[in-house]
């Protein structure tokens, strides 16, 4: 069963689902020290990138121009995660699998756009992946600090590949 977590097995409409049972909050598993600070360290390239177009003076490089692709290769990094938690399963959901290698062919896909909206595209994409983490947390796959995680870790990273593209619009 794993981190900490109560399951329920019930039946409904002929199909077993399983169901986490809520934790007190004194039983809620806290994330640990070293996934809070890399998760959010993540987010400090297109944070620096974003800054240093706004900062220093304007030269030959777009600075901000490289959050996209730093978006693209963090969806995709998601696939790989989607990945191992199907791979709880015995044997694995198809679906689950299918869901999880479908990041980095959408992040390629981006790259046909122009950069603006490649950061659009990929601020999307990543805005809404939270709701196919919790897919994975309703089987009960992944840890239950989790969601909580990535949903900010999501908006951070959307906001940021969207602001990436303000200065363009004003040099």
């Amino acid at each position: 069963m794993g981190w900490g977590t109560v399951k329920v097995s019930t039946r409904l409409f002929s199909m077993r689902t399983e169901q986490q049972t809520p934790l007190e909050p004194s039983e809620r598993p806290t994330i640990s020290a070293n996934v809070l600070l890399l998760g959010y360290a993540g987010l400090l390239p297109p944070l620096g990138l974003i800054l240093a177009d706004w900062l220093l003076p304007s030269g030959p490089i777009q600075w901000g121009g490289i959050v996209g692709p730093y978006a693209a290769v963090i969806y995709s990094f998601l696939g790989g995660s989607w990945w191992a938690f199907a791979m709880k399963e015995d044997p694995p959901s198809t679906s689950l699998l299918v869901l999880a290698v479908s990041p980095p062919i959408l992040a390629l896909l981006t790259f046909f756009a122009g950069p603006q909206l490649q950061n659009i595209l990929l601020a999307v994409l990543i805005a809404i992946s939270p709701g196919a983490d919790y897919l994975f947390k309703l089987k009960g796959l992944v840890p239950p600090w989790w969601m909580r995680l990535r949903f900010r870790l999501s908006m951070g990273l959307a906001a940021l590949t969207v602001l990436a593209i303000y200065p363009s619009y004003f040099a």
